[in-house]
């Protein structure tokens, strides 16, 4: 019954993030040298990527185990077309280990708290309950601070850094500090339900982007959700398309 509820949503998505891909070309045209998977979950964006660009490298992160099984293999026969370098841990704005919160569509994911008591939940649990009896479930996994990453493996420049982390996608970039100078355009989603409790608001986040140089370029609502994604470029590197 899990494959047949992410299959669901998948057709759901297709159109959506068709549109996303779209704009991403306006953005790189074709080639993309470096990418950041943030919240890899299986693969999904970066098997499409891989299909619509021609990518050097992808670095792509997933704490959850499970779901960092399922992504190796998916992306398995990309090898010879990219070099793919895979880690089973999350990126954060510091490094420890924690509890994550897995849910049945492990997508939703999160490390944050979960409000049991949003009219969101509640609706979703009522779905998800057919499939499921455990929503959700705790896993330990593993965080690195973002920007010891960056020192740690060289990184002078990146392309193009997607986030999907559930709540804590302000963190990430906030952590980067002078970094995120580094960063040519950055893809992310947020949430504006009240199941995953956030300590920032869009607001913030935007607030954050624009005073490092960046502009927003793209922004839709995924269906079904309470949940926009979101395409910020820095201006130092494409001022002709804002």
């Amino acid at each position: 019954m899990n494959k047949i509820l992410q299959f669901l949503l998948n057709i759901i998505d297709t159109r959506h993030k068709r549109n996303i891909y779209k704009s991403l070309e306006i953005i790189f045209g074709k080639k993309i040298d470096i990418v950041f998977d943030i919240g890899g979950h299986k693969g999904e964006t970066s098997s499409d990527l891989l299909k619509i660009f021609e990518i050097k490298k992808i670095f792509i992160f997933e704490p959850v185990l499970d779901s960092f099984k399922k992504m190796s293999k998916n992306l398995s026969k990309y090898q010879d077309k990219c070099e793919i370098k895979k880690y089973n841990f999350a990126l954060g704005d510091e490094t420890k280990e924690i509890f994550i919160n897995k849910t049945i569509e492990s997508s939703s994911s999160t490390i944050n708290q979960i409000n049991t008591q949003s009219k969101y939940y509640k609706r979703k649990n009522k779905i998800l309950k057919f499939f499921i009896k455990n929503f959700p479930t705790k896993e330990k996994i593993k965080i690195i601070k973002a920007s010891d990453f960056f020192d740690e493996n060289s990184i002078s420049s990146l392309d193009l850094m997607k986030i999907d982390t559930e709540g804590y996608e302000y963190f990430i970039i906030n952590s980067l500090n002078t970094k995120i100078k580094k960063i040519k355009a950055i893809y992310f989603e947020h949430h504006y339900d009240f199941m995953i409790v956030k300590n920032y608001t869009f607001s913030q986040m935007h607030s954050l982007l624009t005073e490092n140089g960046f502009s927003k370029f793209y922004k839709a609502k995924m269906p079904l959700r309470k949940t926009f994604d979101y395409i910020y470029i820095n201006k130092e590197f494409f001022n002709d398309k804002i």
